[in-house]
């Protein structure tokens, strides 16, 4: 564990920073991705004592993104992907950034950004959208894996968006010229099947492979958005 008291350059005085694969925090401390400023994004890892019993799987909620401390037990951190403070706990990854692993039906999200994150989170299928975590959240493509997260403006198809889950469960924010009555950079979406119906909800396109052949995660071959035709 390295201690950081060097004088004041935002980066985490007076905590003790942590590693979050070792998790080498002292006991009934967990290490944990923070912030060092209201607002801000993540940008250390930290031990914090373990204040919950909260297991994976479980609602949960940070007192707050510099505080750090949450619900969850300690093998486990209260994850939500739009940085708010209400989410669900999500199991730390066990192995190494280079050879991470979860239990069955995870997938091990790694983001080093700053801070950190090391967490398994649920995988999901995004044309049934299972998550059945709330109608704010929704299956999205993270890094290649479909992951259930909430999407904090529940943006309707066919209007401007800025990020992947932005739009509302169903949806996925693409460029505009892709569609044909987006006048944005990006807009929402519908996800379909490759033979499915889904994109007569939004007339005049089809439905095309979202991923290139042979490149698709086993099981979504057939997974598509709806975009001007080809």
């Amino acid at each position: 564990m390295v201690g950081d008291g060097d004088g004041g350059d935002g980066d985490g005085e007076g905590v003790a920073l942590c590693d979050p694969w070792l998790q080498d925090c002292p006991l009934d401390q967990k290490c944990v991705p923070a912030t060092t400023e209201d607002n801000a994004a993540p940008s250390i890892n930290k031990c914090v004592p373990v204040l919950g019993a909260g297991q994976p799987g479980d609602a949960c909620k940070l007192a707050s993104r510099v505080e750090a401390t949450d619900d969850c037990g300690a093998d486990s951190y209260c994850w939500n992907q739009d940085l708010g403070l209400s989410g669900e706990c999500s199991a730390f990854c066990e192995g190494s950034s280079a050879e991470p692993s979860c239990a069955p039906g995870t997938t091990c999200v790694t983001v080093d950004a700053g801070a950190v994150w090391n967490l398994c989170v649920d995988g999901c299928d995004p044309v049934a959208q299972d998550c059945n975590m709330g109608e704010q959240f929704g299956c999205y493509i993270f890094d290649g894996d479909f992951l259930c997260a909430q999407s904090p403006s529940l943006i309707p198809l066919g209007e401007p968006c800025e990020y992947i889950n932005d739009c509302a469960p169903g949806g996925v924010c693409i460029p505009g010229a892709s569609l044909p009555d987006c006048v944005d950079a990006a807009c929402c979406t519908a996800v379909c099947e490759l033979d499915g119906a889904q994109c007569n909800a939004l007339p005049g396109t089809q439905c095309l492979p979202l991923f290139e052949a042979g490149e698709a995660p086993f099981g979504f071959e057939d997974v598509g958005t709806c975009q001007l035709p080809t």
